[in-house]
């Protein structure tokens, strides 16, 4: 084996040849465009908020209306109430007593009194 007395050659390194302010530019440019990103986040932010405040009052104006559509009801209900209680039923009334005889029967004879019915119109329409 033979030695080489010599020790190898390296290559020399090259000289930056970029000036300060070349660096300087660079350096500059990048924090602009990171502070223009910023920006733009902070201005998508504030667009997210104006959407969701927007939102918040379109929900309360809907509550707003639930509430008065829940008054309207309750108003109505306490006004039918009042018109009822005022309105007493006799129990004198045919109505009343037709409809507690209809009830009274069974089934069976509520079918046979609208057979009864049925048979009298036809009979008064093929007259």
């Amino acid at each position: 084996m033979i030695i080489n007395p010599k020790p190898p050659l390296l290559a020399p390194q090259p000289r930056r040849t970029e000036n300060k302010a070349v660096v300087a530019d660079n350096v500059s440019k990048a924090e602009s465009k990171a502070s223009e990103m910023v920006i733009e986040t902070v201005k998508i932010s504030d667009r997210t908020l104006a959407v969701l405040a927007e939102q918040i009052k379109n929900l309360s104006g809907a509550n707003k209306t639930a509430d008065s559509v829940d008054e309207a009801f309750a108003k109505t209900r306490v006004m039918l109430q009042a018109a009822a209680s005022s309105t007493d039923v006799s129990s004198d009334s045919s109505a009343v007593s037709d409809l507690k005889e209809y009830i009274s029967n069974g089934s069976e004879q509520r079918s046979q009194a609208n057979l009864k019915e049925l048979a009298i119109d036809n009979l008064y329409a093929s007259v």
